[in-house]
């Protein structure tokens, strides 16, 4: 199956390519087949949660719960594990290289829904909104 994803992302489109993978990856869960395994999905979700946005990890961590990875570019991925991935992506960044517009909306989204994982499952979390 590897040879199979490799193969399919080499030929597809390059500004297809973000809803190919996606598409592939529920063809891949419909299927049942893991790609990656647990103790490789836990050790990348920890390391994402503690320094996946350089110096801002921990007081991003504490204030949203949610594991994240930025890139120079003003992109950000977090994963809410067991539950999804979500992207953001804003050009201005803070001292740390980590854009200040995905990680504003992150901390809102996660205190308006709940996401914190170390927060009351199932319940909004926000009790004085996220910090500025």
């Amino acid at each position: 199956m590897c040879r199979l994803l490799w193969i399919f992302i080499h030929v597809s489109a390059p500004s297809r390519l973000p809803a190919d993978l996606a598409r592939f990856g529920l063809l891949l869960a419909r299927q049942g087949e893991q790609l990656v395994s647990p103790l490789h999905v836990t050790t990348v979700l920890s390391l994402m949660f503690t320094c996946g946005l350089y110096n801002g990890s921990g007081a991003f961590a504490t204030r949203s719960g949610v594991a994240a990875k930025s890139g120079v570019g003003g992109g950000i991925v977090a994963v809410v594990p067991g539950q999804f991935g979500i992207g953001t992506f804003g050009p201005a960044l803070d001292r740390n290289g980590n854009s200040i517009g995905g990680l504003r909306l992150l901390e809102i989204l996660s205190a308006e829904f709940g996401w914190h994982i170390f927060g009351p499952r199932g319940e909004q979390t926000r009790q004085q909104g996220p910090s500025a």
